[in-house]
């Protein structure tokens, strides 16, 4: 929930028969010392959420929750020190590795956009900026993320650069592997064009082999991109392909 004073995360358990939601006691759970929360991540194994906001008051640096959550309610807390300085301008985006070891940070500011890399302390949910974070990114306000199921790519739906501003596309980045330095490596040629309006959301397949984005356009779409491990993006034939609305939200 996005507040001026303090945001918020509401949690719903979901009715297995019907899809239904109902607010858990205690929802919306209040996030001390963030406001402006914008993109929310769960780790793999459920144990804790991850808020991405402004820290409070009139300095809009940008903070990373963490909250665990509770088994057998849903009901969160914050983990001590959190929220956590995570680097860069505006933190909007984010997304948690498959092994919950490190989460990734959108900072969507036109004027010195990046990616901060945040290494996760297993035992206590506490975050500490990798070594040269925040990255720089190939294009602009890298407005959502998604990162492969191995881990070696993560792709940012980004506006084109200074240079190209029409260019909106999606950038992909080689990813450092888990345990060693921290190190995002723009693939050449990214951001690729998504052939439209700026993406909402972006959205990698398990089998790593295609990625998709949503238009935020009129009439709205979603863009395709066929890839594989150390390869450029392509666009799929057809893409992008009608979505039948628009100003599609996030993906």
């Amino acid at each position: 929930n996005n507040a001026v004073d303090q945001g918020s995360v509401a949690v719903y358990d979901i009715a297995p028969g019907t899809g239904t939601l109902t607010a858990v006691a205690g929802s919306p759970f209040p996030i001390t010392g963030l406001e402006n929360p914008q993109g929310i991540a769960i780790a793999p194994d459920g144990a804790r959420a991850f808020v991405a906001g402004d820290a409070a008051g009139a300095t809009f640096s940008p903070r990373v929750a963490v909250l665990s959550i509770a088994p057998a309610t849903g009901a969160l807390a914050q983990v001590a020190g959190s929220p956590f300085a995570s680097g860069g301008t505006q933190a909007f985006s984010i997304v948690i590795s498959p092994s919950g070891d490190r989460v990734f940070v959108g900072n969507v500011s036109l004027l010195a956009s990046s990616i901060s890399v945040l290494d996760v302390t297993p035992a206590t949910g506490a975050l500490t900026p990798a070594a040269g974070s925040p990255f720089a990114t190939a294009g602009r306000a890298p407005i959502a993320l998604a990162l492969s199921t191995d881990a070696t790519r993560l792709y940012s739906a980004e506006r084109g650069s200074s240079a190209t501003p029409a260019a909106h596309g999606v950038s992909a980045y080689d990813v450092s592997a888990p345990g060693g330095l921290a190190s995002l490596t723009p693939v050449a040629g990214s951001p690729f064009s998504a052939g439209g309006g700026q993406l909402q959301g972006v959205a990698s397949t398990p089998d790593r082999r295609q990625v998709y984005g949503f238009l935020n356009a009129d009439p709205g779409g979603v863009a395709g991109f066929s890839t594989a491990p150390g390869a450029i993006l392509t666009p799929i034939a057809g893409s992008p392909y009608p979505a039948g609305d628009r100003f599609a939200g996030f993906l």
